[in-house]
């Protein structure tokens, strides 16, 4: 089978360990044909241009020998590599509203002109940049005779044109992979209004978002929550969904028709309608750290050993609330048992840094984003991971930044709106972490301080549940088998 996967982000590997490269790793290992196409920003200062790579071998060869007939591991056939297209596209980051605005609206076209150019019929005269070992006869841009699965996760929303492009081009089934509820998220935080000046531009990418919808035969959702609120807000994908043999409710059922009350992430049996559960998935490790090297790492990045070091990671703009972060900051200024490290970049850094030149507190220290490999390593030297969302969402956001916490085994602290499960999922039992809602900064200042009181034991067995917890529910292998069930019968 061949599979197209488009998204707006950059995307530096097949071989990175993520929730899209493990996902469509997964695809690869069962012997699929993988295309991605990226973009690579107007600042980079490079053009389109296409890479071939091959999936890494592991020191378990089965990981890589799958089957491409039965899907059965331990056979010895070699697999195709995947085709990462990268399309220059305008500044859509770290730039101001208008060229982000334009580049945005650009990018559908920009893709499909890529895609033709680059994967459509004929042969590419590009030569493939290999990576790995790999089937020495593959080549790049071989005629493949269309996809038979298109895969796309937003944001953006823009790219429904191409969807549709695509899929009445290749007769493809199609699959969502819902990451973002926009123009909803905007309006939520006031970068966008439903009326006045601003509610043409809602207008506009709420047609774009119904679009979307209509041309995806199935939405894959983060959690139960946003299941409900998609099929609540378009009453056209809840007609669909339930003419699909769907249910109006966001539970679930198991094969055998049990109700799934708890694991509220786990993506059981075969759903029924259109939208479904298909949460945010890595392939499992162990990213936790023995006691000797995380004091290491600490004193190399200047993070005291003796107390109970929080770290937030991540972006730093509307959505996470800054103003309700530093006031819960503000309030921790004198706990000498806490530590907070912030580690990324976004809009609203300025802020922060300003914030911190101004007060001087010494337990607050923040940086400016680091290479993943060496993030996920600081996050491992840590013991309590945040969350923070901004209390105004009307959406169900589920952050991705929870999955490098559970690999890293460190609880959860989440300060979050009310309309999000991430909260409920973190509480599910045994627990992983504490929440709270991000309007009451009493209320968190207090769940802070207990927290930054709790002996390292404590916070070792909650860390441990939520690795426990990630196994149960955000292998990649079960996203994996959600999705095919949407292509039984195609190989």
């Amino acid at each position: 089978m061949k599979v197209l996967f488009l998204t707006i982000g950059g995307f530096s590997g097949i071989n990175d360990h993520g929730i899209y490269p493990d996902l469509l790793r997964e695809f690869v290992k069962h012997g699929h044909e993988v295309y991605v196409v990226c973009s690579e920003e107007k600042r980079s200062g490079r053009r389109t241009w296409l890479a071939t790579e091959e999936v890494r071998r592991t020191d378990n060869a089965d990981d890589i020998s799958v089957s491409r007939e039965s899907g059965s591991r331990g056979a010895t056939h070699q697999i195709p590599p995947a085709h990462i297209l990268h399309v220059r596209i305008g500044n859509i980051t770290k730039t101001n509203l208008i060229e982000k605005g334009i580049s945005t609206v650009m990018i559908g076209r920009q893709y499909e002109a890529a895609i033709d150019k680059y994967f459509g019929s004929g042969k590419s005269n590009r030569r493939s940049r290999k990576e790995s070992v790999g089937p020495a006869n593959h080549k790049t841009g071989d005629r493949h005779g269309g996809f038979d699965l298109i895969m796309y996760s937003t944001p953006p929303i823009t790219l429904a044109g191409v969807v549709e492009h695509l899929k009445k081009r290749y007769h493809a089934r199609t699959y969502l992979l819902l990451k973002d509820i926009f123009p909803q998220n905007a309006v939520d935080i006031g970068m966008m209004s439903t009326a006045g000046l601003k509610a043409p531009l809602y207008r506009h990418f709420r047609k774009q978002e119904k679009k979307l919808y209509a041309v995806s035969d199935r939405i894959g959702c983060m959690s139960p929550a946003n299941v409900r609120y998609v099929l609540e807000q378009n009453p056209e994908v809840l007609q669909r969904h339930l003419a699909a043999g769907g249910s109006a409710s966001e539970r679930m059922t198991d094969t055998s028709g049990q109700s799934d009350g708890s694991n509220a992430g786990k993506s059981v049996g075969r759903q029924r309608g259109i939208v479904e559960v298909c949460p945010n998935s890595v392939e499992p490790q162990d990213m936790s750290l023995p006691d000797e090297e995380r004091m290491q790492l600490r004193r190399l990045y200047d993070i005291p050993e003796d107390k109970t070091v929080f770290i937030y990671g991540g972006n730093l703009g509307k959505p996470q609330g800054i103003d309700f972060m530093l006031r819960c900051l503000h309030t921790q200024r004198k706990n000498k048992d806490a530590f907070f490290l912030i580690v990324g970049s976004g809009t609203e850094f300025d802020r922060i840094h300003r914030y911190i030149e101004k007060y001087k507190p010494d337990n607050i220290v923040l940086k400016e984003s680091l290479p993943k490999e060496d993030y996920d390593r600081i996050v491992a030297a840590c013991d309590v991971g945040m969350i923070f969302l901004d209390h105004r969402f009307t959406i169900p956001n589920f952050p991705s930044r929870l999955l490098s916490y559970m690999q890293a085994r460190v609880p959860v602290l989440a300060l979050i709106d009310p309309n999000t499960d991430v909260g409920e999922i973190i509480a599910d039992n045994p627990s992983f972490g504490w929440w709270t809602e991000s309007d009451d900064v009493h209320t968190a200042s207090a769940l802070i301080k207990d927290i930054s009181h709790m002996d390292a034991q404590k916070l070792s067995a909650v860390g441990d549940n939520g690795y426990n917890y990630m196994i149960s529910n955000y292998d990649v292998r079960d996203a994996y088998e959600t999705i095919m069930k949407e292509m039984k019968g195609i190989q």
